[in-house]
C-alpha cells in the first residue's frame, strides 16, 4: 500500500480508483494514514473522507455512493473507502460509469479479500494493489484458503524465509482447523478431502525435516481447492 504514497511523492499523481486486496484485519488503518499524509489533513471525522464497511455491497449503497461523490468537497481531495467481502453484480454495473468518469479530485478505494468477487469490466478500471500477508495464524490461514495463488505464494515466501519448522507446522494446523470450523458437516468438505491428505503429508515431511520446507509449502499452496 506504500506504493500509493511513494508514487504521489514522486510525481503528485493519484489514481481515481484502487482495488486493495488484503487479508489483514484492518487494512483501512494504514490506508487512512497514507491518505492523511497526501491530503495533509486528519481524516477521521472529515467530511471529505467516507468509510463504509460491511459483508456485502449492494445496489442501494452503490446509488448512495454516486450521490455522495457529487457533493462538493471542502478540501482539495475527496476519498471514498469501501471495505467488503462481496459486491453484487447489479451494484458493480451501477458503478461502472462512476469509476470511468469520476468527479475531479475524487478517489475510490475498494478493499476486498479476493479480486474474484469483481467483474472483469470493473477490474479493468481499477489500479490493483496486493498487500503483504500479516496477522494471526487464523487470519493467515483464512487468507491462504480464500486468496489467489499470488497471496498464497507470498505466505509461503514469508514462512520459508523464517526457516521455522515449528511455526510452519502450526500454520498448517491452523489451515486444517479453519477448514474443519467452516466446512465440517457440510457437503463442501468433500472437495477438501485430497487437499487435507496433502496437508497431512506436508506436515509429516516438515516434522522430519525432509523434502525441503519451501518445496513442501509450495506444493500445498498449489493444491488448495478453488
Amino acid at each position: 500500500m506504500k506504493r500509493i504514497l511513494e508514487r504521489f511523492k514522486q510525481d503528485g499523481s493519484l489514481h481515481h480508483a484502487y482495488l486493495i486486496i488484503s487479508q489483514e484485519k484492518e487494512p483501512q488503518s494504514e490506508l487512512e494514514e497514507i491518505l492523511g499524509t497526501i491530503s495533509g489533513e486528519v481524516l477521521r471525522g472529515n467530511p471529505d473522507y467516507y468509510f463504509w464497511e460491511d459483508d456485502s455491497f449492494g445496489i442501494d449503497l452503490a446509488r448512495a455512493l454516486k450521490i455522495q461523490h457529487h457533493k462538493e468537497n471542502i478540501g482539495t481531495r475527496q476519498f471514498f473507502v469501501i471495505k467488503t467481502n462481496s459486491i453484487t453484480i447489479v451494484a458493480q454495473n451501477a458503478l461502472l460509469k462512476l469509476l470511468e468518469e469520476p468527479v475531479k479530485n475524487t478517489h475510490f478505494f475498494f478493499i476486498v479479500r479476493n479480486e474474484r468477487v469483481l467483474l472483469p469490466t470493473v477490474l479493468s478500471r481499477l489500479f490493483i494493489i496486493k498487500t503483504t500477508v500479516q496477522g494471526t495464524q487464523s487470519e493467515l490461514a483464512t487468507g491462504f484458503l480464500e486468496g489467489d495463488i499470488t497471496m498464497r505464494m507470498k505466505c509461503v515466501e514469508k514462512l520459508s524465509d523464517e526457516k521455522n519448522n515449528t511455526k510452519a507446522i502450526s500454520f498448517l494446523n491452523s489451515i486444517e482447523k479453519e477448514i474443519a470450523d467452516k466446512y465440517s458437516g457440510k457437503e463442501e468438505i468433500v472437495r477438501f478431502e485430497e487437499f487435507l491428505k496433502d496437508l497431512a503429508i506436508g506436515r509429516r515431511l516438515i516434522e522430519r525435516n525432509a523434502g525441503g520446507l519451501k518445496m513442501t509449502l509450495e506444493h500445498i499452496a498449489l493444491t488448495v481447492p478453488q
